[in-house]
């Protein structure tokens, strides 16, 4: 079973070549059974994806979740 850091390395890896349809289940993943692990980057690039592909209501509210606790993230 792979590790948080080797999921996360794999799905920025498909973020950043603008593969978002491959990153986004990686990020669901991490996020939804890594939890205790993920910020509020690992949050930005799971929204982030989202958004990128259309699913911008689910986006945002991702974004909802992840802002009370980082207010000062000017990318959330």
């Amino acid at each position: 079973m792979p590790t948080f850091q080797e999921i996360k390395t794999q799905a920025e890896q498909f973020r950043n070549s603008r593969n978002y349809a491959e990153a986004l289940p990686l990020y669901q993943d991490i996020w939804e059974n890594h939890r205790e692990n993920c910020g509020k980057w690992e949050g930005w690039a799971y929204a982030f994806c989202k958004s990128k592909l259309g699913l911008h209501l689910e986006a945002l509210e991702l974004c909802r979740e992840i802002y009370p606790n980082n207010k000062d993230f000017d990318q959330i």
